[in-house]
C-alpha cells in the first residue's frame, strides 16, 4: 500500500506536493478516542482555504500564523510560499501526524525565500528506507530493534490475543485468537506477529508510507514527543498540539512566543484552520482551543495582535448537514459574541472543482473571520 501525490498549482504556477493516505482512515489508533486517522487524508476544506489564502496573500505576509488541525499541511506550506509568504508558520496536529506532515513541509522546502521545489524523485528518496538487513554493528542493531510504537507514540505491548475480533492496523489483516500480537490498549493499535517480525527483519517494502514515515521518526524523538528534526530556520515548523491538554497548549505558546538570536518578541496575528468543524464535538473543541489559545497568547505577548488590534482567526467550514452548520453559528455566537463574518469566495480553479468532484467529501464550503 503506497501515499498517494496531490499535487497542488499556486495562483502563480507553482508546484505543491502532498503525500497523503486515504487508507490510513480505515486504521484505529487515531488517540484516545479512538477516532480514525483522519490528518493523513487530504480534505477539500484546505484546498479551499488554501486558495482563499491566496487572494489575501498581501496581508499575511511577514506575519506569523498558527495552524490549527494542520493535517498533511497543504495550507500552511502554501501560506509559506505565496507572495513573499508569511513570517513563520506553526502547522500543529496531534503527535500522530507528525511524520507525514513534517515529510510535505519537507519535500517541498520551505525554508527561505528562495522557496525551491524538489523534483518528485528527490521527493520519494526522502521517503523512509527499509533499515538493512546486514547491519553488524550493536549500537545498529540496537537501533532496528527499538519497539514499534502506535500513531500516538505509546510503546506497544506484547499480549495474546483473547478473541477473533482483532485485525493488523498495518497489514488490514485478521489477528486469530491466541495469537501474539503488539497493541495499545489506550489507543487500540494492534500489529500482528508477522508485522512485527518484518520490521525487525528490515522487510518493509509492502508497509504503508505513514507507518514507515512513523518508524523512522521514532528513532529521534525530541521536543513534546515530536520525532522531528526541523530546521530553526524553517518558514513552516510542525509542532504537536492537542487542543485537549494544558500543557500541549503552553508549549505551543513558548515556542511561538520566545525570540530567537535576541529578536524583538514573536507576536501571532493569524489563526487559521480547514474543515476542523466537521461535528458538533469537533466545533467545541475548536472554538474552545481558538478561545484558550487566543488568550494564552495575550497572556504571554500582551502585543500579539494585528494592525486592527486583534488576532484574527481565518477557517473552512465545509457545510455538509443543516444540522451541523446550525450549530457552529450558535457556538459562534456564543464563543466570539457575533465578531465575525463569512467571506464570499468563489475563486477555485477548475482543477480544483474536478478534484473536489472525484472525491467523496461532498456538501458546500464557506471562508469566515473572526475577530477575537
Amino acid at each position: 500500500m503506497q501515499a498517494n501525490s496531490f499535487e497542488y498549482k499556486t495562483l502563480d504556477d507553482e508546484r505543491v506536493i502532498i503525500k497523503y493516505d486515504h487508507a490510513a482512515i480505515t486504521t484505529g489508533g487515531g488517540g484516545k478516542t479512538d477516532e480514525p486517522a483522519w490528518s493523513f487524508r487530504l480534505w477539500n476544506g484546505s484546498i479551499y482555504l488554501s486558495r482563499y489564502l491566496e487572494t489575501i496573500a498581501s496581508q499575511l505576509c511577514g506575519k506569523t500564523v498558527i495552524d490549527l488541525g494542520s493535517g498533511t499541511g497543504l495550507t500552511s506550506i502554501v501560506l509559506g510560499r505565496c507572495c513573499g509568504g508569511a513570517k513563520k508558520v506553526y502547522a500543529t496536529d496531534l503527535s500522530h501526524a507528525m511524520p507525514l506532515l513534517a515529510h510535505n513541509i519537507n519535500i517541498n522546502n520551505i525554508l527561505d525565500t528562495s522557496l525551491s521545489i524538489i523534483d518528485e524523485a528527490h521527493s520519494l528518496s526522502l521517503l523512509p528506507q527499509p533499515p538493512s538487513i546486514t547491519t553488524t554493528t550493536s549500537e545498529q542493531q540496537h537501533e532496528q530493534r527499538q519497539p514499534p510504537t502506535c500513531p500516538a507514540n505509546h510503546v506497544l505491548t506484547l499480549v495474546t490475543a483473547d478473541c477473533e475480533d482483532y485485525m493488523c492496523n498495518v497489514c488490514d489483516f485478521d489477528i486469530d485468537e491466541n495469537s501474539c500480537i503488539h497493541r495499545c490498549v489506550e489507543c487500540n493499535f494492534d500489529i500482528c506477529i508477522k508485522c512485527i517480525t518484518k520490521i525487525v527483519e528490515g522487510k518493509t517494502d509492502s508497509f504503508p508510507d505513514w507507518f514507515m514515515l512513523q518508524l523512522q521518526s521514532n528513532a529521534s524523538r525530541k521536543r513534546s514527543g515530536i520525532g522531528i528534526d526541523t530546521d530553526t530556520d524553517q518558514r513552516v515548523q510542525p509542532f504537536v498540539y492537542d487542543w485537549s491538554c494544558s500543557n500541549s497548549l503552553q508549549d505551543l505558546v513558548n515556542e511561538v512566543t520566545t525570540p530567537n538570536n535576541g529578536s524583538e518578541d514573536i507576536c501571532v496575528q493569524y489563526l487559521i484552520g480547514a474543515d476542523v468543524t466537521y461535528s458538533m464535538k469537533s466545533i467545541d473543541l475548536f472554538f474552545s482551543a481558538v478561545t484558550n489559545l487566543t488568550t494564552a497568547l495575550r497572556h504571554k505577548c500582551p502585543s500579539s495582535t494585528s494592525s486592527t488590534g486583534d488576532i484574527t482567526l481565518l477557517f473552512a467550514h465545509h457545510n455538509r448537514s443543516d444540522e451541523t452548520n446550525a450549530y457552529m453559528l450558535q457556538q459562534m455566537d456564543l464563543f466570539f459574541d457575533g465578531k465575525f463574518v463569512e467571506v464570499p469566495f468563489e475563486a477555485l480553479t477548475r482543477q480544483d472543482r474536478e478534484d473536489a468532484e472525484e472525491s467523496e467529501d461532498t456538501g458546500t464550503m464557506q471562508i469566515f473571520r473572526v475577530s477575537l
